[in-house]
Parts: structure tokens; C-alpha cells; sequence
């Protein structure tokens, strides 16, 4: 009856601790989708007008984005302060913010 109940209790604690460690494996990736989501939508809102969806339009001089040797930290500093014709958005968008629409922004490379 012992041996019973403690394998009773033990299966109980695995099921328990799977479907917790499930649960936040299922968090961190709508996380990470967000993530990706809202570098995507503040690319749409700020950067489509010059540089085109595909991140090659080159309106009032944009850079083509596709064939773009800039690093991530690169791209970050510019966003942040801005270069040439493209505005600083340092005092429009987060910290993370700029960091997520960097990211997308390397997704455009060919």
C-alpha cells in the first residue's frame, strides 16, 4: 500500500512539473513572437514611407535595406540618432523598441 502511494505521488509531481515547464516554454515563445511582431508593426509605422516594405523603395535617399552591410549595434545607433536625411527616433520609440525594429530589419537582407 506504501510503495502504492508513493508511486502515486511521484507520478503526480513529474505530470505536475511537465505541464509547468511546458506552459512556460509555450510563454517564451509568444514572447519571442511579440517580439518579432512588434519590430515588424514599427517598421510599418516609421520606416515604410522611405524605405519601402521590402526595404528597398530608396525614397529621399533611404538606403536600400536588403543589401545593407550595417551590424545590429549599427543599425541600432542609427535608428537612434539618426543619418543624412533619416530622422533620430531616440525620442520616439524605447530602448526596446529600437532594438526590435533592428532586428527586423536584418530579417530584409537577400
Amino acid at each position: 500500500m506504501r510503495v502504492l502511494l508513493l508511486i502515486s505521488f511521484f507520478t503526480i509531481v513529474l505530470i505536475s512539473c511537465t505541464q509547468q515547464e511546458t506552459k512556460k516554454n509555450q510563454e517564451d515563445d509568444k514572447s519571442k513572437m511579440k517580439e518579432s511582431i512588434s519590430g515588424i508593426e514599427i517598421f510599418q509605422q516609421n520606416c515604410v514611407s522611405c524605405h519601402g516594405a521590402a526595404g528597398n523603395l530608396g525614397t529621399s535617399g533611404a538606403k536600400n535595406l536588403q543589401t545593407s552591410k550595417l551590424t545590429k549595434s549599427e543599425i541600432v545607433l542609427q535608428v537612434t540618432n539618426g543619418k543624412g536625411m533619416m530622422s533620430a527616433y531616440k525620442n520616439l520609440l524605447s530602448e526596446e523598441e529600437i532594438e526590435h525594429v533592428s532586428e527586423y530589419v536584418l530579417t530584409l537582407r537577400k
